[in-house]
């Protein structure tokens, strides 16, 4: 349970590195890697240790060869299918910079477009190459490879209790790149000398966070009842001044919130209707005080965050349920959720 705990620990700490820091660590995992032998050949396989950021061969074999299965260190470590550059699908994609939010989803969603599969017919990841802020885009790498493709050599590895949880894919770029081949996270490599020390910085970090809230409060607290007592008389004198101040303050916010609060539903509706495209049409329109909810279908559903984006009259679009594609009528529905800007004074 606690090395559990530990282990999934350490990678979430692990996700919050820079990409080349992270990419490093994952790296250096240790694991069993398995790679097919000669050119593609899924019938024979290499089996090789990575332990300490070195590799050392183990055997090479067919995944049905009972040796195999005697090999007690394919027990002790979790496996890494290894695949070749041919192996490996690549395409790069320009996205509005507002589906950021959500680019798993966009392009969980945008699969069947840009590729010829769909997202649960391949086995995929991404990595935003870089971004442009002024066009308002960004620069998405998009690897994967077809399940069908590993179909036959996952089955032969499972075969003998081998389950490879990652893809390690060589051969694009400076930093290796994990392909999740399921929907665990990435995980670190077995660091059995780190778990103490982990450990202790964990409960010394924990009993800090619980101790320096009180200590902070109690500190305020005394500092606090100090100045009560020595400003008792000044507060008598300034309480009727403070109450008038008081009143002035409320009426002057709850005219501010009036104001902020008016949205007239037609010049929302114009507007919506000049920003929005000819292929766009709208269901539902739910305005509460400054905050929109547009309801409709749309042939581009994604795009339409980045058009509303684009607008200064609105702010923080997102999706506030996941898009539905009606292929029959080759339309997405779509819910989105914005603000309206201040108005101008």
């Amino acid at each position: 349970m606690i090395a559990a705990f530990l282990t999934w620990w350490m990678s979430q700490l692990a996700e919050l590195l820079p990409a080349g820091l992270r990419a490093s660590s994952q790296r250096r995992a240790d694991a069993i890697l398995v790679r097919p032998a000669g050119g593609g050949d899924t019938g024979t396989l290499r089996f090789s240790l990575r332990r300490q950021g070195e590799e050392r061969e183990l055997v090479e074999c067919r995944a049905d060869d009972p040796a195999l299965k005697a090999f007690p260190e394919t027990r002790e470590f979790g496996a890494i299918l290894r695949l070749a550059p041919t192996e490996i699908l690549t395409k790069e994609l320009s996205l509005p910079l507002a589906a950021q939010a959500d680019l798993s989803q966009v392009l969980a969603f945008e699969m069947d477009r840009e590729t010829p599969f769909t997202a649960e017919e391949v086995y995929w990841t991404y990595h935003i190459a870089s971004t442009d802020r002024q066009r308002g885009l960004m620069h998405v790498a998009l690897w994967l490879v077809p399940k069908s493709h590993l179909a036959p050599l996952l089955d032969q590895l499972a075969g003998v209790g081998i389950v490879p949880r990652w893809a390690e894919l060589e051969g694009v770029g400076a930093n290796v790149i994990l392909l999740p081949l399921g929907n665990e996270r990435p995980r670190l490599g077995n660091s059995g000398r780190l778990i103490k020390p982990l450990a202790i910085a964990c409960a010394c970090l924990a009993f800090a966070a619980c101790v320096t809230p009180l200590i902070k409060q109690s500190v305020q607290l005394g500092q606090v009842s100090r100045e009560l007592e020595t400003s008792k008389a000044a507060m008598s004198t300034a309480e009727p001044l403070r109450h008038e101040i008081d009143g002035y303050t409320r009426n002057a916010g709850a005219m501010d919130d009036m104001a902020q609060a008016t949205a007239r539903p037609l010049d929302v509706l114009a507007m919506l209707t000049r920003l929005l495209p000819d292929d766009t049409y709208l269901t539902d329109i739910e305005i509460r005080q400054r905050k929109v909810t547009l309801s409709g279908r749309s042939a581009s559903a994604a795009k339409l965050i980045g058009l509303i984006a684009a607008d200064a009259r609105f702010r923080n679009p997102t999706f506030a349920a996941p898009v539905t594609r009606l292929a029959a009528q080759r339309v997405e529905v779509f819910t989105i959720v914005t603000e309206l800007g201040r108005p101008p004074s």
